[in-house]
């Protein structure tokens, strides 16, 4: 049965339909008349961000694939710049089609691009029959947007062509300026697609997504790194203070010698001197060194008992 819409039916009846249809049903992008229809989309969005309007609010049962395809229900509808919040701190939007901007629990000025975001999220359910991020509850949802990558569509759908895959992933990037500049530039890369012109979009590359990643969690690697260093210091720390407390000892005794220490567990270690004198000492217990001409009078244990400084 091939795809179609009844007159100011929505997109979100036409998924309903496609979702409940056989698996072999022709699907959107079989025709390219969807894609003709969300360009036309576009071009609505635009006229809107023309006048500094952002409708914050795209999804499925706003949006309507007639002849020339409308946009409805601008009730959320606000002027460029204004907060994702309300001055009570709400959310204003659906969670499931919110761009990462809205989704941030901070009142963040919005631009026109996070309705290039919502248009497509739509698009990706209407060529994969899901959503892109769905979590159990808002909460889980908003934090996947703000956090996680989507599905690639044609991990979803095979039959989702390549090119478009590319223009719905641009539309889906968690920062603002990788996504299109403006509605009208998606509505022509849709549009190159239909005729079969190479599209704009490019796909963005491995190292741009771990460049992109590092950025978004940096102060999270930066904590990291400084524990890491932290801890490194305090290890090295440890080590000159045990070095200079052996010192100390070989200083006031006249002599010392040291000592690597082996073993299977810390209780028993067997310690060889640069001479190849062996002896099986325990930390902390009682000590029997060979190879001294004279009496040991004092020992240090390194804080990993590997290292083992005797004086006498």
């Amino acid at each position: 049965m091939p795809w179609s819409t009844s007159r100011g039916e929505t997109l979100a009846q036409v998924l309903a339909k496609l979702k409940d249809a056989e698996r072999e049903t022709e699907t959107p992008f079989g025709q390219k008349d969807s894609v003709v229809h969300f360009g036309k989309l576009a071009d609505g969005l635009q006229h809107a961000h023309s006048k500094g309007v952002v409708h914050r609010d795209i999804k499925p049962s706003n949006l309507i694939l007639d002849g020339e395809g409308r946009i409805l229900d601008f009730g959320l509808a606000r002027l460029e710049g204004q907060e994702a919040l309300t001055l009570s701190g709400d959310f204003v939007g659906t969670p499931a089609y919110m761009s990462p901007e809205q989704a941030k629990k901070q009142k963040i000025p919005l631009d026109h691009r996070t309705d290039i975001y919502s248009l497509g999220v739509t698009l990706y359910e209407l060529l994969t029959h899901q959503q892109p991020f769905r979590g159990k509850d808002h909460a889980e949802t908003l934090s996947q947007i703000i956090e996680r990558d989507p599905r690639p569509p044609r991990q979803l759908n095979g039959r989702v062509p390549q090119d478009l895959e590319t223009i719905v992933l641009k539309c889906l990037r968690k920062d603002t300026g990788d996504r299109y500049g403006t509605a009208e530039a998606l509505g022509q890369d849709l549009r190159r697609f239909v005729r079969g012109d190479p599209i704009e979009a490019r796909p963005q590359s491995t190292e741009g997504r771990l460049g992109r990643r590092f950025w978004r969690y940096r102060a999270a690697i930066l904590l990291l790194l400084l524990a890491f260093v932290g801890s490194t210091t305090a290890t090295v720390l440890v080590a000159c203070a045990w070095r200079w407390r052996s010192g100390r000892l070989a200083a006031s005794r006249g002599w010392t010698t040291f000592w690597m220490c082996t073993g299977p567990s810390p209780a028993t270690r067997t310690c060889a001197d640069g001479s190849g004198t062996t002896s099986k000492v325990s930390p902390g217990g009682a000590l029997s060194l060979q190879g001294h001409d004279e009496q040991v009078h004092s020992v240090a244990w390194s804080p990993d008992s590997e290292l083992l400084a005797s004086a006498g």
